[in-house]
């Protein structure tokens, strides 16, 4: 399947508008593949905020691009 430019400059745009820790986990946990704990690390909070932040960075992306 050929990725579409459009959606993927959407998804984008998206992940820019999230607040900054939530587009840091996200960013860290499936750009750069790293472990909970390592985004946690890089983050600087626990590993369960930074789960909280990946899930909550996922809810707002969900809502904005799967309108």
């Amino acid at each position: 399947m050929t990725p579409d430019p459009a959606i993927d400059a959407e998804l984008w745009a998206a992940v820019g508008r999230l607040p900054d820790k939530q587009r840091g986990a996200i960013a860290l946990r499936y750009l750069a593949d790293l472990p909970y704990a390592d985004v946690a690390v890089v983050l600087g909070c626990s590993e369960a905020a930074a789960r909280q932040n990946v899930r909550a960075g996922l809810a707002g992306l969900r809502q904005e691009v799967v309108r």
